[in-house]
């Protein structure tokens, strides 16, 4: 009996979690000229806007605002916004933020930011914070980032009111803060948020609105191929490598649980090919472990069932579907300008999919 060879790749795909500054920075790709643009807005005083950046579940959202700093000048500084915990009570909220920026500043830039100020109101002290990072501007260029920021209504322990007073200290630090910016993210467009909550346009009535995209093919071939140097050349055959690309329309999670498939099934296999018949056993494992992705997709837009799977089908569709609603499902990349399915891989497990409870049954997590 012929004895395999010991093969053991290390595997550079990560589809379960964000990625974080100190991975290797090949993994990330095609957000380069985004990272760009997000930048050279705030350093002009007539781009003083709120920066809107959305992109739909599982774009990779979170790991474009993690690796962005490290894509930035060393005189711009991030300052995370975004709470850790399920609620917000004010006067901690505000010291834990600053502590936790103080460190991080320390860390990447060496720079010692102050404390927060003492006051009996936690808004004005917080106020009070800023204003001090804003007389640094001759050296700094900060930047408030607020991720998920769509939940922000629910959090507070004070209730609305709490939220508006916080609305206010955003509104001050846009309008009268020139050296800090303000970055908010959401898988919605603030459009959206704006039919649910009035309040952000009252508070930050101009913004600028940026959209992640899907990774074009020449992006998510070369991610593929090569994710990060040290990963065997041809591994992955240009061929193939296309074809996945085409399957997931470069969507950034299913390219990263394809890429990450691909590797787990030559390790168990030992074996340093892939072979036809594999590519198909592969396509089925990305399918199985997609599906809750896929529940998450098919619960959130329960309302657009019926064309979505008349679309797979490649079916006339019967219901009302406005030119409105086609455009709110191309924000959210379901559909491309063609108004076809975007992701040919979604397509694939709703047919296979359509005769059971797959498709409605919420996903485990």
């Amino acid at each position: 009996m012929e004895n395999k060879p010991n093969i053991s790749l290390i595997n550079p795909f990560q589809p379960f979690a964000p990625l974080q500054p100190e991975m290797d920075q090949a993994i990330f790709r095609g957000r380069a000229d985004l990272a760009n643009r997000l930048i050279l807005l705030p350093l002009f005083p007539e781009h003083k806007t709120t920066l809107v950046l959305s992109g739909p579940m599982r774009s990779g959202k979170t790991s474009f605002l993690n690796m962005l700093p490290s894509l930035l000048t060393e005189n711009c500084l991030f300052i995370q916004l975004t709470p850790n915990t399920p609620y917000i009570i004010p006067d901690i909220y505000f010291q834990t933020i600053v502590e936790q920026a103080r460190e991080q500043i320390k860390a990447r830039y060496h720079l010692i930011l102050p404390s927060l100020p003492s006051d009996h109101n936690p808004y004005q002290a917080g106020l009070r914070w800023l204003d001090g990072l804003n007389h640094r501007g001759n050296e700094l260029q900060i930047v408030l980032l607020l991720d998920d920021f769509e939940k922000l209504p629910d959090l507070f322990v004070g209730g609305r009111f709490a939220f508006l007073d916080f609305l206010a200290l955003l509104q001050k630090v846009v309008t009268q803060f020139e050296n800090i910016h303000l970055l908010l993210s959401s898988e919605y467009t603030l459009e959206e948020m704006i039919e649910t909550e009035l309040a952000w346009l009252e508070y930050l009535p101009k913004f600028r609105q940026l959209y992640l995209e899907l990774l074009s093919p020449v992006t998510a071939k070369n991610l593929l191929q090569q994710p990060v140097i040290t990963f065997p050349e041809q591994l992955i055959d240009a061929s193939f490598a296309e074809s996945i690309a085409v399957k997931t329309g470069g969507h950034p999670y299913l390219l990263q649980l394809f890429g990450y498939v691909i590797v787990e099934f030559l390790n168990e296999q030992q074996q340093n090919y892939i072979s036809p018949k594999d590519k198909i056993i592969m396509t089925e494992r990305v399918l199985e472990m997609a599906t809750p992705f896929f529940q998450q997709i098919m619960q959130k837009y329960t309302a657009f069932h019926t064309p979505l799977m008349q679309m797979a089908k490649n079916e006339i569709i019967t219901t009302e579907f406005t030119a409105m609603q086609q455009r709110y499902l191309k924000r959210h990349w379901l559909l491309n300008e063609k108004n076809k399915l975007a992701i040919p891989l979604l397509q694939q497990w709703l047919i296979k999919n359509q005769s059971t409870n797959e498709l409605t049954r919420l996903p485990t997590v």
